[in-house]
């Protein structure tokens, strides 16, 4: 081990490049705002101007039905002051066209959550460092576009984490074989964690460390796990981020030296470039 140095110079952010896309998306949305804001400005004057109308022409219908039926009924008595309804609803229609024409895409709010996500389960895993944990954050995955969120190289262990934060019920179902949250079958998470746990592992065959298999983890942010649920599925460790510190903290059978330890961080880092760079 590198005692305290392991949590400072060759650790990397976690959430870099999740954090990075995030703001790419921020910039590109507040750039698009400042091209078109004559436009945006024109599009909330109007919905204000209709809210202005829109009770009388809803009014319109009935009371032309009711002069039909009943010419002595022919106005409907409004139980507020028929001004102060349409500055109302023109306010809330202009409003509503601001808030619809501002606010972020669904991409730039799950990128900043994502890497919200993942900071937190990123400062539980560097919090272990004194109990001879090394963690490593946002490692590029080489020819691909895709990231490692997390490695932990532990006494206990090499652990590949993917911090995912979803809000909502995990369940797992068909016998123990499919993973859902809130409704959404996200069984497809498992198969990319286990990738990526194959990928660290053949890195360490190919560098001469044999004998440490790299265990698969999902860490699940903001997500109701029940009591009783499975907390392994398909060879995939399910967790929240408090009791991930459990599952990585070290144990009395260690199986990596601090030495081992050590050496597979160097390996780690050596194969993998930050995915921020």
């Amino acid at each position: 081990m590198r005692g305290d140095d392991t949590s400072s110079a060759d650790m990397r952010s976690p959430g870099r490049s999740a954090q990075s896309e995030y703001e790419r998306l921020r910039q590109r949305r507040r750039e698009k705002i400042s091209r078109r804001w004559p436009l945006i400005v024109a599009a909330v004057a109007i919905a204000f101007v209709f809210g202005l109308y829109l009770p009388e022409l809803i009014l319109m219908v009935p009371s032309a039905l009711l002069s039909r039926l009943s010419p002595e009924a022919s106005e409907i008595a409004l139980p507020v002051d028929e001004q102060l309804l349409s500055l109302a609803t023109g306010l809330l229609l202009a409003v509503g066209a601001a808030i619809g024409l501002l606010r972020p895409s669904r991409s730039e709010v799950a990128w900043r959550k994502g890497a919200s996500g993942e900071r937190r389960v990123g400062r539980v895993l560097d919090s272990l460092n004194r109990k001879g944990v090394a963690s490593l954050h946002d490692l590029a995955v080489p020819g691909s576009q895709a990231n490692i969120d997390h490695v932990a190289v532990a006494p206990s262990g090499v652990f590949v984490v993917d911090a995912k934060r979803y809000k909502g019920r995990l369940q797992i179902r068909s016998r123990g074989s499919t993973l859902w949250v809130n409704g959404h079958n996200r069984s497809h998470l498992l198969g990319q964690v286990r990738k990526q746990a194959g990928l660290v592992d053949r890195v360490l065959v190919q560098a001469g460390i044999a004998g440490v298999t790299t265990q698969a983890v999902l860490c699940f942010v903001d997500t109701e796990i029940p009591l009783l649920s499975p907390r392994r599925v398909d060879g995939v460790i399910l967790c929240s981020p408090n009791s991930l510190r459990r599952r990585i903290a070290p144990t009395k059978s260690a199986a990596l030296s601090p030495d081992q330890v050590s050496r597979v961080v160097d390996v780690l880092t050596a194969s993998f470039q930050s995915a921020g760079d």
